[in-house]
């Protein structure tokens, strides 16, 4: 696959990681980037899940440093039906 990026010089952009620049860019980037509600839409996801297969909970976890040696899950909600409780 060739790629034509229109005033750059194909011999410099050879030498360079271009790709891997970019994700180091998206990498650091990325917190600041992520839209005002975003923690209430995957809670609104998760709750939606859990109700529509009728679970007593259910949470939403995404790998971080997917390259590393030891990537890491990083719960970011969990949400679960309030126990009922039982009058004596």
């Amino acid at each position: 696959m060739s790629l034509c990026l229109q005033g750059y010089d194909a011999a410099l952009m050879a030498d360079r990681d271009v790709l891997g620049e970019l994700a180091g860019l998206a990498d650091e980037l990325g917190p600041a980037l992520v839209p005002p509600g975003h923690d209430e839409l995957l809670e609104s996801i998760a709750e939606t899940a859990r109700s529509l297969f009728e679970a007593a909970a259910c949470s939403i976890a995404l790998l971080e440093d997917e390259d590393a040696e030891e990537p890491q899950l990083a719960f970011r909600v969990a949400v679960a039906v309030a126990p009922r409780v039982r009058s004596t």
